[in-house]
This record gives structure tokens, sequence and C-alpha cells, in this order.
């Protein structure tokens, strides 16, 4: 069952929310990424799948 988000505007499919939150940006600003397997809190669930995505591009955009 495909679950949809209301968004100014319409509704979208859950699964292209990242998708359409990254259109809403200016370009370049932003990409989506997913760490397999995690839920609602990757960041808990899955580290070092997360950390294997936010450390680089942290380095790109933060200038570390």
């Amino acid at each position: 069952m495909t679950e949809f988000v209301d968004v100014p505007g319409g509704r979208i499919a859950y699964e292209a929310e990242g998708d359409a939150v990254v259109a809403a940006m200016p370009a370049g600003m932003g990409t989506v990424a997913t760490a397999g397997g995690a839920g609602h809190y990757p960041h808990a669930q899955s580290p070092e799948a997360v950390a294997e995505l936010v450390i680089p591009f942290l380095k790109e955009h933060a200038g570390a």
C-alpha cells in the first residue's frame, strides 16, 4: 500500500518525499540518500551506514 504525504499544492507518494524536498531546494543544495533497511531513525538503527552517507556530504558542503 502506497502512503501519501500532503504538501502545499497536492499530495506525493511517501517514497518520493525525499525527491520532493530536494526539488524544492535551490539547485545543488540537496541529495537524496537512504540507509538500506533503516526506518524512521536511521541514525540509531544503522549508524555506520548513515555516517558513510553524511560525512562525505559534510566534507563537500561544509568545507571540512
